[in-house]
């Protein structure tokens, strides 16, 4: 089974890059997500639970294997931007939306397209694998 969803981010988000997910603190030693990288996973969240993606959650098996296919498609900067630094923030939003730990993923497929407008939109697909 297939699973689809195709969500336009609000206009002036951006598909941030895993390059750009972490800011220091030097004063504690440690590194924090950056808030756009936040707002970017709260977003697509909301977003996935709108889509056919949700219906993932309804799985009753804890072990379900699945392959998952990521479309970016946006027009800035788009020779400069690389896909699987693109991946992750997706991934992580994926799996917050429909429960389900992206370690259970077997197979993984990244692919950018570019596009008129300004608008950016992630399309992710599903399939659970038997």
């Amino acid at each position: 089974m297939r699973y689809k969803g195709r969500m336009e981010l609000p206009d002036g988000m951006t598909i941030p890059s895993v390059n750009e997910h972490k800011q220091p603190n030097w004063s504690a030693k440690r590194m924090y997500k950056k808030p756009q990288v936040d707002e970017y996973q709260e977003s697509l969240r909301y977003r996935i639970k709108q889509t056919d993606l949700i219906r993932l959650k309804e799985l009753e098996d804890p072990n379900v294997k699945l392959e998952v296919w990521f479309k970016f498609c946006f027009r800035k900067r788009f020779w400069v931007r690389d896909v699987s630094n693109m991946i992750k923030a997706t991934e992580d939003s994926l799996r917050d939306a429909i429960e389900i730990d992206d370690s259970r993923t077997l197979k993984m497929h990244g692919e950018k397209e570019q596009i008129k407008g300004d608008i950016e939109i992630v399309e992710i697909e599903v399939e659970v694998i038997d």
